[in-house]
């Protein structure tokens, strides 16, 4: 066993993720690998035969080939850290020259995004009574995984903070940000009221994933 490869490299929270083992014959003579059997967080050693969450066989190997077996779906479980771990000819049938080098680990974090609303201005910036007018909302995933920002809501007149799930007098869809990524988005045709001036504009993220 020689490389662990995750994708992506910080899965998702409660999400899956796929990861690339590479198993690699260092002896002087060709045999059978067996078994190569994965586990999402595995922190301590395994014993001959456990069953890992994910198996598949592996080929005859010559002296000093490496061969590379994929798995998909993974679990990657709540936030935090966590270790991958691989084995091969978990079952322990196979002769080999080395026998305490057939397990590698991989630790890696599972994160969340974490949406926020950077900026907002509105045109005109001065809106007029009875009228309308558009405001530009700047949308960021400042978390460590991409994921889904949901709905973006806008109120034309509301000083105080919203609760999740409540309608705004317009929206748009953010969709799916990648971390650290932002985006841009215009809320059009707001209603400026009966009052000349600059309304009370507040904008929230009706998030479907994750809390902001």
């Amino acid at each position: 066993m020689t490389a662990i490869t995750l994708t992506p490299a910080t899965p998702t929270a409660n999400g899956s993720f796929s990861v690339a083992v590479t198993v690699k014959n260092q002896g002087t003579a060709p045999g059978i690998l067996g078994t190569v059997s994965v586990w999402a967080n595995q922190a301590t050693a395994i014993t001959c035969g456990a069953t890992g969450e994910q198996s598949a066989d592996v080929s005859t190997l010559a002296a000093g080939a490496s061969t590379t077996v994929n798995f998909t779906g993974l679990s990657a479980g709540t936030a935090g850290t966590r270790t991958f771990r691989a084995v091969v000819d978990n079952a322990c049938v196979n002769a080999e020259a080395n026998e305490t080098n057939n397990q590698l680990t991989k630790s890696y974090s599972s994160a969340l995004p974490d949406f926020v609303i950077t900026g907002a201005t509105l045109n005109p910036t001065t809106p007029t009574a009875n009228s309308s007018f558009t405001a530009t909302i700047t949308v960021k995933n400042q978390g460590a995984a991409p994921g889904d920002a949901g709905t973006l809501m806008g109120w034309s007149n509301q000083s105080t903070a919203q609760s999740c799930g409540t309608a705004g007098d317009k929206s748009v869809t953010v969709g799916t940000l990648a971390a650290g990524a932002s985006i841009t988005l215009s809320v059009t045709d707001v209603p400026s009221g009966a009052v000349a001036g600059l309304p009370a504009f507040s904008a929230a993220r009706a998030a479907r994933n994750s809390r902001s």
